[in-house]
């Protein structure tokens, strides 16, 4: 009689052991990250919501939420609460760059599926090529009670930046040509400008000194004969008057 009732015991602590044990193990809801590109270039940005959805027995509703954001630190840039911006009326959320946890709270309560936070990340320059993984694990809601989440995975693929854009090298051709062309032409045109400027110069020297001089020489001559005329004329004159 002992032994069966040894057995019922230890029979009825297995159940209620596994019971407790299913107990810890449920959650009351699922979330999920969403990005808004599933491949990003080395250098480029990618930006990853954070969703709660499928909440059961929940209540009234959460209205806290926290949970530990995780990414490799090899291809991104390293994030700061600055990368981190809450959705839907959510208030600002904590960041501890440490241990990646997240803390967020809001004033009302949310029972309905709801994009909580966006996290922006960018991706290093010499990012390793191909699939890198996120992760949101640890996730816990509360109102009055605390409410426990599925960890949630994402996968995205890193891919090599775009080349050197041939548009914008024509474009800088273009620009260096105009700018040589301008300078080409603005020094043929002073050239030019000068070679005028000198002809012009050499024509007025040219003309000046091929210009009639005036003949000071014959002028005197007829000035020198007129006083001559007079003397003449005068001194006849006076002989004339002697003879009367």
């Amino acid at each position: 009689m002992k032994k069966v009732v040894a057995i019922m015991m230890v029979i009825i602590l297995s159940v209620m052991l596994t019971g407790i044990t299913f107990a810890v193990g449920e959650t009351n809801f699922d979330v999920e990250l969403v990005p808004n590109k599933t491949t990003v270039k080395q250098g480029d940005t990618v930006e990853i919501s954070v969703k709660i959805k499928s909440l059961t027995d929940v209540g009234e509703g959460i209205n806290a939420f926290m949970g530990t954001f995780s990414y490799d630190t090899t291809k991104f840039e390293a994030i700061t609460s600055s990368n981190i911006a809450s959705q839907n009326g959510w208030g600002t959320p904590e960041y501890n760059d440490v241990n990646g946890k997240i803390v967020v709270e809001k004033g009302s309560y949310v029972n309905t599926e709801e994009v909580i936070l966006k996290i922006t990340l960018t991706a290093k320059e010499n990012a390793t090529l191909g699939e890198t993984t996120f992760s949101f694990t640890d996730a816990e809601a509360s109102n009055t009670n605390d409410y426990l989440g599925k960890e949630a995975k994402l996968k995205v693929t890193i891919s090599a930046k775009d080349p050197e854009s041939p548009v914008q090298n024509e474009v800088g051709n273009t620009t260096t040509n105009t700018t040589t062309n301008t300078t080409t032409n603005t020094t043929n045109t002073t050239n030019t400008t000068n070679i005028l400027n000198t002809t012009n110069t050499t024509n007025k020297v040219t003309n000046t000194a091929t210009s009639d001089i005036p003949h000071a020489g014959s002028d005197s001559v007829i000035l020198i004969c007129m006083i001559a005329f007079v003397i003449i004329g005068g001194a006849a004159y006076i002989k004339y008057r002697k003879t009367i």
